[in-house]
């Protein structure tokens, strides 16, 4: 008994996957067939008109019948039910109708259906008459290059300032509403790591949709230095003092590291002057001064002080 119910069993099983088997083959014989069926498509055209944007404000509605396979019918409906179908139009076949609006054609626009609906399909009639788009006038700013990158340099390297970017601002055109959020173009990002000597070369800029920018690029030049550190111990002074008032700083000395390029050019021992001045006392909540420098000559990558900040104890004399 147990037998005959094993071998039920492993009947019911080939006779369900050979129920799916058929079932497949029957849906891609089917799929492979042609049929004739209305596809629906949203356009959004673009195109170089002088003076004006790219990309139309609009995207203009195509409805027309199609012979093609099962596939690319179905392929057609869900491609074009997520997206638009995005058209590059010669600027010759559209014309100006009034304002910013230009049309083209079903005739004019039978040169692009294989664009629209791919290359196997065989359009056989459009119901769209004419497609209207709209340009409106394109404007342009002025705005500055950000680059975005990570960019490190061996021990006893660093950068002699930051990267220089030539231009250092790029031309944006596109329409106002678009423009209004632009402050700045971003570059893509640029890696460079372990310098040791200055780098130089080209990087791209990131796109904005539907915005133009004067320049694809950019040429960058990182400038990279040697140091070395020098320190010394400073007595500090106190600056723009009232002469009825007496002060005192705690700590009176501090210690000062200085990145110098190697060599250095001068000592900062010999011709710097580390204070602190009363007027930041004055608009200080809690006492502190943040200790300043003044008077080297020599060329300084960075600097500090240990520590950055002083108490200043102020009284009347």
């Amino acid at each position: 008994m147990e037998r005959l119910r094993s071998t039920d069993r492993r009947d019911w099983k080939v006779f369900f996957l050979s129920l799916l088997l058929a079932f497949s083959i029957w849906i891609i014989h089917n799929l492979s067939l042609s049929y004739s069926d209305f596809v629906d498509v949203n356009v959004r055209a673009q195109s170089n008109i002088d003076g004006r944007v790219s990309v139309s404000a609009n995207p203009a509605g195509v409805h027309a019948s199609c012979r093609t396979t099962g596939y690319n019918l179905l392929r057609l409906r869900w491609q074009y039910g997520r997206r638009e179908c995005r058209l590059q139009l010669d600027a010759a076949n559209l014309h100006h109708a009034s304002g910013d609006r230009f049309y083209i054609t079903a005739r004019e626009l039978q040169e692009y259906n294989p664009q629209i609906f791919g290359e196997t399909a065989k359009v056989e009639y459009i119901f769209t008459d004419t497609l209207f788009f709209s340009f409106p006038p394109r404007i342009c700013r002025r705005v500055p290059v950000v680059l975005m990158g990570d960019i490190s340099c061996r021990e006893q390297y660093i950068l002699d300032g930051p990267v220089r970017l030539e231009p250092d601002s790029v031309t944006v055109y596109g329409e106002p509403s678009q423009l209004e959020s632009i402050d700045a173009v971003y570059t893509e990002k640029l890696v460079r790591t372990d310098l040791d000597r200055d780098v130089k070369g080209e990087v791209k800029l990131r796109r904005v949709k539907d915005v133009d920018f004067s320049k694809e690029s950019v040429s960058y030049l990182a400038p990279v230095v040697r140091y070395t550190e020098l320190s010394s111990r400073f007595r500090l002074k106190i600056i723009n003092l009232p002469a009825d008032k007496d002060a005192v700083l705690v700590p009176s000395e501090v210690e000062a590291f200085f990145l110098c390029p190697y060599p250095p050019e001068s000592i900062p021992l010999e011709s710097a002057t580390l204070y602190v001045d009363y007027n930041d006392f004055l608009v200080s909540r809690e006492g502190r001064c943040l200790v300043r420098m003044s008077g080297y000559e020599g060329k300084l990558l960075d600097w500090r002080t240990e520590p950055a900040m002083v108490e200043c104890l102020v009284m009347d004399r």
